[in-house]
């Protein structure tokens, strides 16, 4: 029993907690990923930003499910306090990027075109595309080939002078 051995009365104090806690944030994980699945499986258009907030609760869900349980996996004290660190840093860095993303779903509602699209969303979701935003370009560029998402999407690409020459 490495707990009772050292500086470990921390750990058991807290594990009971911190295993619920673990329990708790991976339902939460696997509900949010199957309520994911559902919810695209449908492929209707929906909000602007959904995706990046339902992807921004299921980071959140894990990284707390990651650090819940190693925290009861911790021999000493020294070590509980260093993983409690940075699951701290991890969890902040997180909700500053959900407090960004909402910060950018407001912008764009309260724009003309964001009033215009949320409405048409509500009142006929299946006549929208999916908005694309500059975090879904920086993704499409960086990580993806371009060619197959631009119609599904809702891209129109314009052909450059060069390109309509060069078909004539």
């Amino acid at each position: 029993m490495i707990y009772t051995t050292g500086d470990g009365a921390l750990t058991l104090f807290w594990k009971p907690l911190n295993l619920a806690a673990a329990g708790l944030n991976l339902a939460l994980t696997v509900l949010i990923i199957l309520f994911s699945r559902v919810k695209f499986r449908e492929d209707q258009a929906h909000g602007a930003y959904i995706e990046k907030i339902i992807f921004l609760f299921l980071l959140l869900c894990a990284v707390r499910a990651l650090h819940s349980w190693s925290y009861t996996r911790s021999p000493d004290t020294g070590m509980y306090y260093a993983i409690h660190d940075f699951g701290q840093y991890l969890t902040v860095g997180v909700l500053l990027t959900f407090v960004y993303v909402c910060a950018v779903r407001l912008r764009f509602i309260l724009s003309p075109a964001g009033k215009f699209y949320e409405q048409r969303v509500v009142l006929k979701p299946e006549s929208v595309t999916r908005w694309r935003d500059e975090i879904d370009r920086a993704i499409l560029k960086y990580f993806f080939n371009r060619k197959p998402f631009l119609g599904r999407i809702g891209i129109v690409e314009k052909k450059t002078d060069i390109e309509q020459n060069s078909t004539t």
